[in-house]
């Protein structure tokens, strides 16, 4: 049985380029049928669940957790219960607990199916109530990842951070053609501007609408270094075309 079979409002190829070969392998091995319904056996619970298309795309994120940022099993929690005042009916669809303090929130995850795009507030909140650093909301096709810096700013970053990395080691690194073009696919040159901000070289007025991504390489102005060359990134969006470069060589 195949994910893709259970999931039908998502390609194949987009589950693959979102959480990668290992972490669907591993769920697809841990489908099976009862009763004639669909079970996914849950990572963290060590159970089996209903494998709604919600639930999938929550067991695809767990292994996403554990195989790719390599968080420890120990670590990761799941339907964590959320308090604002008396009511603690409310639950978290993951949690990442913090490595120094296990009983404090470091990452929350809120998971949708893939036709859902609500959440995002609901997410928001969840980190207020909890304090927890970094928010992560996903519905099998999209990834945002924020990081909250304080109560009521929260500030989209790149990526998040694996098990051995700080958040400052993520939230302060260029942003990779790879999240460039996820962000193209999402539909976001705000963000894409955002992130481009800080390495601006020029911008042209375009009658251009589809938003489009690319690299070159330009050859440096540095005197000193006639030969060396720059990577770039261009993107169209709106009515703009922004060329900018990075201060580290994109992943390809």
């Amino acid at each position: 049985m195949q994910i893709a079979d259970l999931i039908t409002t998502v390609s194949d190829t987009s589950l693959h380029e979102l959480f990668g070969k290992k972490a669907i392998t591993a769920v697809e091995k841990s489908l099976l049928v009862r009763n004639g319904k669909n079970y996914v056996t849950c990572l963290v619970r060590n159970k089996e669940v209903i494998a709604k298309p919600e639930e999938l795309v929550r067991q695809l994120w767990l292994q996403r957790l554990h195989v790719f940022y390599k968080y420890p099993l120990a670590r990761l929690a799941v339907e964590y219960p959320i308090t604002f005042g008396r009511d603690s009916s409310k639950r978290a669809d993951i949690v990442v607990m913090d490595a120094d303090r296990p009983t404090v929130p470091y990452i929350v995850v809120e998971v949708k199916q893939p036709k859902y795009k609500d959440g995002r507030e609901q997410l928001r909140s969840y980190c207020h109530a909890t304090g927890a650093p970094l928010a992560v909301w996903g519905n099998g096709t999209q990834t945002i990842t924020w990081h909250r810096k304080n109560p009521n700013y929260f500030v989209e970053i790149p990526d998040l951070p694996d098990s051995s990395q700080t958040i400052d080691d993520v939230a302060g690194k260029p942003w990779t053609i790879d999240t460039l073009l996820e962000l193209e696919k999402s539909a976001k040159p705000k963000t894409l501007a955002r992130a481009a901000s800080s390495s601006l070289l020029r911008t042209w007025k375009t009658k251009c609408s589809p938003m489009r991504v690319w690299t070159c390489l330009k050859k440096s102005s540095n005197s000193s270094s006639p030969s060396s060359t720059t990577r770039c990134i261009a993107f169209v969006g709106g009515t703009n075309i922004c060329v900018f470069a990075t201060a580290t060589p994109l992943r390809n």
